[in-house]
């Protein structure tokens, strides 16, 4: 049984992303479901995501946050019961402050860009 410590999620050093770990979809997805693992090495070939999630994650993880079917948890995330919750168990409670704008303002604009693509 794993300890389960209550900590401010995106804190936490292994429970900070939920791994889709069943086989037809990493199949389908180049393992792109090992999303714990991508985070501690993100240039990790995606044939070596399985074993290296298995070996150094899984033990130490919450084991809610191990999802057998993407498909199943969608179901009960955003339809029914339509709860999502952290790993914890506690309700996911997402942050309402002004999204940060990700393209940069110090570039200079050069007014003719796309112009011609319009013509």
């Amino acid at each position: 049984m794993h300890a389960v410590e209550t900590i401010v999620e995106g804190d936490h050093p292994y429970n900070h992303s939920r791994n889709f770990t069943g086989r037809f979809f990493g199949w389908l997805t180049f393992n792109n479901g090992f999303h714990g693992v991508h985070h501690m090495y993100p240039s990790l070939h995606w044939s070596e995501l399985r074993a290296v999630h298995e070996r150094e994650l899984a033990p130490y993880i919450a084991p809610v946050l191990d999802q057998p079917s993407i498909l199943k948890y969608m179901w009960t995330a955003f339809i029914w019961p339509g709860k999502r919750v952290r790993y914890d168990g506690a309700p996911l409670v997402l942050d309402k402050s002004p999204d940060v704008s990700w393209v940069r303002d110090d570039l200079p604009r050069d007014a003719s860009y796309g112009a011609e693509a319009a013509e």
